[in-house]
């Protein structure tokens, strides 16, 4: 039930451009490659769920920020799983 509630809010800030927003917000301070990979993978150690609530809150956020800088939405990807309390290997 708790991963409805945190699906729904995260499409509610997609929907109203807030992701969008905070990546133009956040591009300016992570100006680089690497700053945005690493603070993807701070994302995804701060925001940690035992389930599949860390892709659902992390990922949305910062493929905005991946797809400015021309990052691949595939190292996005392994960045959230490599972090995320999933165990689903």
């Amino acid at each position: 039930m708790l991963l409805v509630f945190i699906g729904g809010f995260v499409a509610l800030v997609e929907k109203s451009g807030g992701a969008g927003a905070l990546a133009e917000k956040v591009i300016h301070v992570l100006n680089t490659r690497v700053k945005i990979q690493v603070s993807a993978w701070l994302g995804g150690i701060l925001i940690f769920s035992p389930d599949i609530g860390t892709p659902l809150i992390v990922g949305p956020v910062f493929e905005k920020v991946f797809d400015k800088m021309k990052i691949s939405r595939e190292k996005l990807a392994w960045i959230i799983d490599s972090t995320s309390g999933t165990l689903s290997h």
